[in-house]
């Protein structure tokens, strides 16, 4: 059973009169932020209670905190049923902007303890995030910002530089972020076409398709001086086959190796259409309470 509450008070739970809710959903992601949308009735007493950007939603599943986050937006139909949508706690981290800074080679978990410690002097006492776990097989990194950037910007781009992905985790009543390169659980709840799966699509996408890339590093940096003369990689096979697509990618490095090396991996990863299956799944766990989520 799902309850939410708003500043530690309910705000809904499903069949509890004066704390009624229509419908809800919450949506997750690999690496990208959490949000939540729920319709509150016009009967339900604390449905005037959030405060957009300032009150702390909180929602539990059978007892366990699994989403927190701020009211970004409302919407009241002309029945009085009331529509909000929440942004996940991971952006909060966008609120707090940090001045240009250059930092040396250091390791994960010393920039994101630092990102992190300068957010939570900034932020509101409710909106506290600590550090969870970090990966410490990722590798090293040098940062150097000339912009004032958000926290939550400098946390997504450190991920991308070091191939890491980011979660928020709640645990004893607070909120974490844990620096991971893969999710170490799997659940082993069966998706069946006959049970629980509900639509399968086979989609292909052109619409991010290279075949050759321009790179550029900082102060206008390109590849010629090592490579032949060219400032671009290209793909031979791939503009035989669909004819020349040009593409960019901006490097913050001023070594013509690395840039180089950046771009062809670039390439390598956008030179074909992306193929995939999109399946939609019920999850039986609320039916079932032995079945894992």
């Amino acid at each position: 059973m799902y309850v939410g509450y708003v500043d530690d008070r309910l705000l809904f739970a499903a069949g509890m009169p004066d704390y009624g809710i229509l419908d809800g959903t919450i949506h997750q992601s690999d690496g990208e932020c959490d949000s939540a949308e729920f319709k509150l009735p016009p009967n339900n007493g604390m449905r005037d209670a959030p405060i957009k950007r300032a009150s702390v939603i909180s929602i539990q599943k059978d007892g366990k905190e699994v989403f927190r986050g701020s009211v970004a937006n409302t919407s009241t139909d002309l029945r009085g049923a009331r529509t909000f949508n929440v942004d996940g706690a991971m952006l909060w981290l966008g609120d707090v902007r940090k001045p240009p800074f250059v930092m040396t080679e250091e390791s994960v978990t010393y920039y994101v303890t630092a990102l992190l410690t300068q957010y939570n002097a900034a932020c509101l006492a409710t909106k506290q995030i600590k550090l969870g776990t970090i990966d410490t097989t990722l590798p090293n990194l040098a940062v150097e910002q000339t912009e004032y950037k958000s926290i939550l910007v400098l946390l997504q781009e450190a991920m991308q530089q070091v191939g890491g992905t980011m979660r928020i985790r709640y645990a004893d009543g607070d909120v974490y972020l844990d620096c991971i390169k893969q999710y170490t659980n799997v659940s082993m709840q069966t998706v069946d076409i006959n049970t629980n799966m509900l639509s399968l699509e086979d989609k292909i996408d052109g619409a991010d398709l290279i075949t050759r890339v321009y790179p550029l590093g900082k102060d206008g940096l390109t590849i010629s001086g090592v490579n032949g003369g060219d400032d671009y990689l290209v793909n031979s096979a791939a503009e035989n086959l669909y004819g020349r697509i040009d593409g960019t990618v901006r490097v913050d490095t001023d070594d013509a190796d690395a840039l180089k090396a950046a771009a062809a991996s670039y390439l390598a990863q956008n030179c074909g259409v992306s193929h995939g299956i999109l399946v939609t799944a019920a999850d039986l766990s609320s039916q079932d309470i032995t079945i894992e989520s």
